[in-house]
């Protein structure tokens, strides 16, 4: 931002680090083995140049009935939610 130096910039991302290390996003929640497609998913979709905001936000609007499926199927309906 205009008007901000190293030494502000450096101390507001130290002070600010650990609120956003606190919150919990949609796949911190998932727990078992659903948690681990949900990870991948975010992961896969990260690799394709989106951002984790963005990754989870996509994967939380997957319908439920695809939530047991496999990454490839969430990632497949986030990339689908994404376009619209």
């Amino acid at each position: 931002a205009h008007g901000i130096g190293a030494r502000a910039a450096s101390r507001i991302v130290a002070e600010l680090r650990h609120r956003a290390e606190a919150v919990p996003t949609f796949v911190d929640e998932v727990q078992g083995s659903a948690g681990g497609v949900y990870r991948d998913a975010v992961d896969a979709l990260e690799a394709l140049g989106y951002s984790r905001i963005e990754a989870v936000e996509a994967l939380s609007g997957v319908p439920a009935e695809h939530s047991d499926g496999s990454a490839e199927d969430l990632v497949r309906h986030a990339l689908k939610a994404i376009g619209r």
